[in-house]
């Protein structure tokens, strides 16, 4: 028996303006297929309904119109008609006057790449990767600038390139940096400068915005089935995922950064790339180009394709965005009434 009247998917949280309640009972012997059913709806779309369904409750919209961060009008209009997929020639021609490269670019997708080791030293931008203190504005995106590392584990811990001299990497260090730079294999803590902290107090002995990040501890599964033997994933009853644990500093050097992690930052000089890696987004192109103030303050790295800045936003989104333009007018009738009431 099946308690439900709304088993579809794309409408079972929600119908009409009224909120509903998902209530479902399978009984049955075994053998009958209650396992089978409850597949039927998969937690990762119940999850994502659940979400929507949030979301729609939302009944207040506020369009925010005024630019607070663009400085130069025909720049301000280029980036309006991008959010469009509406871009003209002038609009590509315009851009490519800020193309500096004309080569390709080498993929940093490589062995040598991967296994590259990345050093942190004093005066390098950072930007977290975990949230250590959302509250006190060190969380995953923050920036930040890396002064020293402290308190290594034990004595062991710490190399100095005086001790390796005898080895290839001792030497190979000592070519690449100042003698007295220090590695340390295990750190427990690195000192990050953040300038947006909200720590209204200086941490003693540290000076005001320095912040201590710890590292963190991440336990993960990965599936290695493609680095059996058939033998090997049968012998193993093909429950291939091993669990992996790895303790690290949650910050990587800033010097580049994902147009993902951009996003809600004003950055004084950029230097970007318009080619798109994967299927063509319109954010990807619009979050790094409106980063910065004027068109001057940006360089494109090489040459890209004018499609790149006529992507349309898709059905979805535009009838999301339409909905949310209702709100808004439906807001802002609320709020002239409640006005008059005042006045009243």
């Amino acid at each position: 028996m099946i308690i439900t009247e709304h088993l579809e998917t794309r409408s079972h949280l929600r119908k009409d303006d009224e909120q509903e309640q998902l209530l479902m009972c399978v009984l049955g012997p075994g053998g009958t297929g209650k396992s089978q059913l409850k597949k039927g709806v998969p937690e990762k779309e119940i999850q994502c309904e659940v979400g929507r369904s949030l979301w729609l409750q939302i009944n207040t919209c506020v369009e925010l119109t005024q630019q607070m961060r663009t400085e130069d009008e025909t720049f301000h209009a280029l980036l309006g008609r991008l959010r469009r997929g509406e871009c003209t020639d002038a609009d590509y021609e315009l851009l490519q006057t800020r193309v500096v490269g004309g080569g390709e670019v080498e993929s940093l997708n490589t062995i040598d790449w991967k296994q590259a080791s990345i050093f942190i030293h004093p005066g390098m931008p950072v930007l977290l990767t975990d949230n250590i203190a959302t509250e006190l504005g060190s969380s995953n995106g923050s920036s930040g600038t890396s002064l020293v590392y402290t308190e290594p584990t034990d004595d062991e811990d710490k190399t100095i390139n005086e001790k390796q001299s005898s080895s290839s990497v001792g030497l190979a260090q000592r070519k690449r940096f100042t003698p007295n730079t220090v590695t340390l294999k295990y750190p427990v803590y690195a000192p990050i400068e953040i300038q947006k902290s909200k720590i209204k107090s200086a941490l003693e002995p540290l000076p005001e915005k320095l912040v201590p990040i710890p590292t963190v501890k991440k336990t993960f599964k990965v599936d290695v089935k493609d680095l059996l033997s058939p033998s090997q994933v049968k012998k193993a009853g093909n429950k291939t995922k091993i669990k992996v644990t790895r303790q690290q500093l949650p910050f990587v050097p800033a010097y580049s950064l994902t147009t993902h992690k951009s996003k809600g930052q004003t950055i004084p000089k950029i230097v970007i790339d318009l080619v798109p890696g994967t299927r063509p987004n319109v954010a990807l192109t619009y979050v790094p180009l409106s980063r910065v103030k004027r068109l001057r303050d940006l360089v494109i790295l090489r040459p890209f394709l004018k499609s790149v800045l006529q992507i349309k936003p898709n059905q979805e989104q535009t009838k999301e965005l339409q909905r949310l333009d209702e709100l808004n007018k439906l807001t802002k009738q609320r709020y002239d009434a409640f006005k008059l009431l005042r006045v009243i």
